[in-house]
């Protein structure tokens, strides 16, 4: 009943602006998968420890995955933004037709996490394949053979799953405090 009601509603906005979520659902995946391909490699440590002699390195690889995680917060934190300001409207049009602000809420809660879990999950799978062509092809540059290598790591999906679901969750939140706070005038 009214739960499909508001995917269906959900899942109409996202038609009407598809070229726009194309973009942020595109930014989304590329930011997972960077993501993933940093956590896949930093997590390794059998690989790290055949491959690479300089202890140094695998800092390297904690930091880069210290970074992107900062990296990931601040491009999710925008994309949940570009999307609220998106259907900013549409929130207002639902809320002068009698919607009560709790639909509109969970209205936006599943909306982020359809655009994020989706992106999440073909972030990951792509991310894998990365890992698995980058490392090829970085062990053919340098004509050395790379051994124990993982692009499946159980940890860097599940760290990557957890990390964005965060991500979406706070997002999602601080964009219902955020309609919460305006006047019905301002939003629509």
């Amino acid at each position: 009943g009214e739960q499909s009601m508001l995917l269906k509603l959900g899942l109409t906005g996202i038609r009407r602006r598809l070229a726009d979520y194309l973009i942020l659902f595109s930014g989304l995946i590329i930011s997972s998968a960077i993501f993933y391909l940093f956590m896949s490699i930093a997590t390794n440590e059998h690989f790290l420890k055949q491959n690479i002699s300089i202890s140094l390195v695998t800092q390297v690889f904690h930091f880069g995955v210290v970074l992107l995680t900062v990296i990931a917060i601040v491009y999710v934190w925008y994309a949940q933004s570009f999307l609220l300001q998106m259907r900013l409207q549409d929130y207002g049009m639902l809320l002068t037709f009698g919607a009560r602000r709790s639909k509109i809420d969970q209205l936006i809660m599943i909306e982020s996490f359809v655009i994020q879990f989706g992106s999440t999950i073909i972030g990951i799978i792509v991310g894998a394949v990365l890992t698995q062509f980058a490392s090829g092809a970085l062990a053919k540059m340098i004509d050395f053979k790379l051994t124990g290598l993982n692009v499946g790591s159980v940890t860097s999906v599940v760290t990557t799953l957890v990390i964005f679901f965060i991500l979406a969750l706070f997002c999602a939140i601080t964009s219902i405090i955020s309609i919460h706070r305006k006047p019905l005038t301002q939003i629509i």
